[in-house]
């Protein structure tokens, strides 16, 4: 005993010296101050016992009185005993058959339960023994029910006494989540269940979680005898050789997807007519697939904690516990994607149909919408982005379809992994576009220039300029006639006539010239003009009266604007017809000749200007308030 150690490496003979009588000593973070004396002075409890102390001068009672049974398994019944120390109520493990090494079982499930001082663990108070001395466990009574219970009664009383939750999944995983703790508890302490199973869960009054029936519960590594145990509805594929040295905690983590499959699923994993079927399919190691209703996060979890080869499940239970968390936490994003699947479907069945963009467009931005917020939530949910990207594509080959390349082009840029074909399919159609685009700005253009709408007010100031000129022309006639006398006066004013023209066109050529139509129409007044100077000319030239030229001016003058009836408006054929009336009327009376071919002039100038500009714009459009 002079030897013993202590925590820090202090020994009962450093303690005994006066220095060290008052040696700090620290446990837990605590500072404790100890002197040799009480070391010594302890160390004089040499027996304990846990028989309970007199309490009382009365006959000596057994200190646990057996009331009643609480259940019953394969191997052994739980009672239920009074503590009379205590005062408490316990349950108390006995063997139905201790004979033949059951006893040892009992006490090695003690020992290994002993340890594992966790809440999750229904705690071991003792071992005691019966009157014919073998072996019972005396364990905390669990107010309450088997897991089992539960799962076969949805409408079982206890359920009301349970924390709320969303739905009765959520709280057969909450559960879930407290078994993976209690049995990583034991894994970190060296002990393999080894049986897990809902029916081996006990759950409190208050909600509280217990792993109970540690009965067949082993330490890893320990020699085993060969035999197959454990629940057949659960086993592990590693479990059906009976070889105890190829189990692991991977193990108990198998049997914890079992559960998991149950609650999704509804059964256990293994379900076969006989139990040699059974163990063929754990030794396939692959169950019946789960309902496609189950959530998709936790069958891919539950489908990895169930893989035939060990090494290929989760490391352990908390890994295991950690991606059901993981899981849950996604849900939400996990409820929309799937809410908005069937939304996607409902686009393409709207696709397919033919049916209107008032009908689409809202599907469209629906399925944007939805998978967007579910990868907002949860960015790497899969099937949020599977769904996405189908919505996309679906909407681009849509606007393909109606030739709008730039919507498409908008979806496709959403895309993160577009398709080559779909991106060929939104270049066509933006060439396509490019093509249609070019030809209708040609065809606007084109019709720009043909339309007599544009510039015509500086169109209208060069008739302005024309009549005036034709009237100052005639006043000097009037008040100068001596300025006339000449024969080539005609010739001169006809000159004068082009030059006016010529430059008003040079002047105002940026306005009146920027249409094909009035370049057209100022060519067609230039030759008039033109002509109008050679017949002068050469009547001047060959002797002819004054009369006469503008006689048959009159009628070339009629012709002219007779095809300008044809080649730009009706108000051409109004000039032509007061021309060649004038032309008649002045070959009848040859005196009013000159007078008739001024008046007959002018009026055509201002009958033609101003009837094209009053209704050869009305013939186009409006100009959007209900006026020419």
């Amino acid at each position: 005993m002079r030897e013993l150690r202590l925590g820090g490496g202090v020994t009962l003979d450093e303690l005994s010296t006066p220095e060290a009588q008052r040696t700090t000593l620290t446990a837990n973070g605590l500072a404790t101050t100890l002197v040799s004396s009480d070391v010594h002075g302890a160390l004089e409890f040499q027996h304990l016992s846990l028989s309970p102390p007199p309490l009382a001068a009365t006959e000596r009672q057994d200190e646990l009185e057996v009331k009643g049974l609480l259940g019953a398994g394969g191997m052994a019944r739980v009672l239920l005993a009074r503590q009379r120390s205590l005062e408490r109520d316990v349950a108390v493990k006995v063997l139905k058959n201790p004979g033949a090494g059951g006893g040892a079982v009992l006490v090695n499930e003690a020992r290994l339960t002993g340890g594992l001082e966790h809440p999750g663990i229904v705690p071991v108070h003792a071992l005691a023994s019966d009157e014919h001395g073998h072996p019972a466990l005396v364990m905390k009574r669990v107010d309450g029910v088997s897991w089992r219970e539960l799962i076969d009664q949805p409408d079982h009383p206890m359920w009301s006494r349970l924390p709320p939750a969303p739905e009765r999944l959520d709280a057969h995983l909450a559960i879930f989540l407290q078994v993976c703790n209690a049995i990583a508890f034991a894994h970190r302490r060296g002990v393999l269940h080894r049986d897990v199973k809902p029916a081996n869960v006990l759950i409190g009054e208050f909600g509280e979680v217990y792993v109970a029936d540690w009965g067949i519960a082993m330490r890893k590594g320990a020699a085993q005898p060969a035999c197959l145990v454990g629940t057949p509805a659960y086993l592990a594929p590693e479990m059906v050789a009976g070889d105890a040295a190829l189990l692991s905690e991977r193990t108990d983590v198998f049997l914890l997807g079992a559960v998991l499959y149950e609650l999704l699923a509804g059964a256990p994993p293994w379900r076969a007519p006989s139990l040699n079927e059974l163990l063929e399919q754990v030794s396939a190691g692959t169950p019946p697939p789960l309902p496609t209703s189950a959530p998709d996060g936790l069958r891919a979890v539950c489908a990895k904690a169930m893989r035939p080869r060990p090494e290929a499940r989760y490391g352990s239970a908390l890994e295991l516990r950690d991606a059901v968390t993981q899981t849950l936490r996604h849900r939400s994003s996990v409820a929309i994607t799937a809410a908005t699947e069937a939304r996607l479907d409902a686009l393409d069945g709207a696709i397919a149909r033919g049916e209107s963009t008032a009908v689409l467009y809202p599907l469209l931005s629906e399925c944007r919408f939805g998978f967007t917020q579910a990868l907002r939530e949860w960015p790497e949910n899969e099937a949020a982005a599977r769904g996405l990207a189908r919505a996309l594509e679906a909407g681009v080959r849509f606007e393909v379809s109606r030739s709008h390349g730039a919507a498409a082009r908008a979806l496709l840029s959403e895309l993160k992994h577009p398709s080559a074909d779909l991106d060929a399919l939104v270049r066509g159609v933006e060439e396509r576009e490019a093509r249609l685009a070019d030809e209708a700005a040609r065809i606007t253009s084109v019709a720009r220039q043909l339309d007599p709408r544009q510039a015509r007010r500086p169109r209208a100031v060069v008739f302005a300029v024309l009549a005036v000129a034709m009237g100052v022309y005639s006043a000097s006639r009037v008040l100068a006639p001596q300025l006339w006398a000449h024969a080539w006066a005609t010739v001169f004013a006809s000159a004068s006539f082009l030059a006016i023209f010529l430059g008003a066109m040079v002047a105002t050529r940026k306005l009146v010239l920027s249409t094909r139509v009035n370049r057209q129409l100022a060519l067609f007044l230039s030759m008039l003009l033109v002509s109008q100077l050679v017949h002068r000319v050469i009547g001047v030239a060959f002797g002819k009266s004054a009369v006469q030229v503008l006689t048959e001016e009159l009628v070339v003058l009629g012709a002219c604007a007779a095809v300008g009836g044809v080649a730009f408006h009706w108000s051409f054929y109004v000039g032509a017809g007061l021309l060649w009336v004038s032309s008649v009327v002045a070959a009848a009376q040859p005196s009013l000749a000159e007078r008739l071919f001024t008046l007959a002039s002018i009026s055509t100038i201002l009958l033609v200007g101003g009837l094209s500009l009053r209704y050869w714009r009305s013939e186009f459009a409006d100009d959007g308030g209900g006026r020419a």
